[in-house]
């Protein structure tokens, strides 16, 4: 009697350890399966945790119901999914942190229940410019699982920029991280890139996600010091509609950029060119030289230099790669949303729109 005991419970521990294992396997692999309709999305957030074993943060006023069938999809595509049908955008956090506690700050920071810079986490908020694709759209390889860089003693917020550029991905580093980053990765995934760069910089890592609403994401992912409209060199991809920047053709307005300002073009500059080819790293820095020399040219000759620029190879390429991606972007909304959800999403937008129209009426 004992005996036969004896061999269930092995048997029984024997199946639990096999099914420990394969729920560990496919948490490793981010690999998600769900069937819901009409579920909270917090319920769902719930469950893709336990099944990747991730750490997904939800903006407070974030809500929405969701309806999805997938099997062992990956957990990015299933983001995706539920990003479109709630209305968000998402994004992949790899914090550099030195404690637990500076750790929960920077998660309440991504929802925006903590202000970044009175929390340790200026980084956040600090992004000289946006991610558009721009005349260099080929160094910003947003589908690109894999990392390829060049870092020469660049500081971490450089090495942060210069990661960002891969995937919806946001590498923020605690006040107070120092030091200077030499590095050089082939085709290396972006928790390898993190981790070389924690190392060097003497800090923890770890990544979590987080949702936040369409609406909010760029007032509070495009930071403080946004050059977009000042009268420097733009980012090399434009940082902006058209690939010339907000404000006109290359961002350019009146007004002198500040010393700060300067430098955080100059460090937005290193982060691209590191991410670039040899190939690309040429003509971008030609193109640099190029728009330098026209920010020094009279208002009516500058707008003339950029109509110019606008009947390039480059540019043309680059519109089709926009145009491209509208495309793309409208298939998987199709796709991946029902008819009510596309309803209610423009209902918000529309909402959204007339509210920021009343707001700069109201502006004096």
């Amino acid at each position: 009697m004992n005996l036969n005991i004896k061999k269930i419970s092995a048997f029984g521990f024997a199946a639990a350890a096999l099914w420990f294992g394969y729920a560990a396997w496919l948490a490793h692999l981010n690999l998600v399966t769900l069937d819901v309709r009409d579920a909270d999305l917090r319920d769902v957030i719930r469950k893709i945790e336990r099944q990747t074993w991730e750490d997904i943060a939800v903006q407070k006023e974030l809500a929405g119901k969701i309806t999805l069938k997938v099997t062992r999809a990956p957990l990015d595509a299933v983001l995706n999914i539920l990003a479109e049908q709630a209305s968000a955008r998402w994004l992949a956090v790899y914090p550099l942190y030195t404690s637990k506690p500076a750790l929960g700050k920077i998660k309440a920071v991504a929802v925006g229940e903590l202000p970044a810079k009175e929390n340790g986490w200026s980084a956040w908020q600090t992004r000289p410019f946006g991610r558009g694709f721009g005349m260099f759209g080929a160094a910003l390889r947003e589908d690109n699982k894999l990392i390829s860089l060049q870092l020469d003693r660049k500081d971490v917020e450089t090495a942060s920029l210069a990661l960002d550029r891969f995937g919806k991905s946001r590498i923020v580093a605690e006040d107070g991280t120092k030091g200077l980053i030499n590095l050089t990765l082939a085709q290396v995934t972006m928790p390898e890139a993190v981790a070389a760069v924690a190392k060097q910089a003497n800090r923890k890592w770890t990544v979590f996600y987080v949702l936040q609403d369409e609406d909010g994401f760029d007032r509070r992912n495009r930071g403080t010091n946004d050059l977009a409209g000042t009268n420097g060199p733009p980012a090399l991809d434009g940082g902006g509609s058209g690939g010339f920047g907000r404000g006109g053709p290359g961002g350019f307005r009146g007004g002198e950029m500040t010393e700060e300002q300067k430098a955080a073009a100059e460090r937005q500059f290193d982060a691209q060119f590191a991410t670039m080819t040899p190939e690309e790293r040429a003509k971008a820095a030609a193109m640099r030289q190029q728009m330098e020399a026209i920010r020094d040219l009279p208002s009516e000759q500058r707008r003339e230099a950029f109509d110019k620029l606008r009947t390039s190879p480059e540019f043309q390429a680059q519109q089709g790669q926009r145009q491209q991606q509208m495309q793309n972007r409208m298939l998987s909304s199709l796709k991946n949303t029902t008819p009510d959800q596309r309803v209610e999403r423009d209902q918000r937008r529309l909402e959204r729109q007339k509210q920021r129209e009343q707001r700069q009426a109201n502006r004096p």
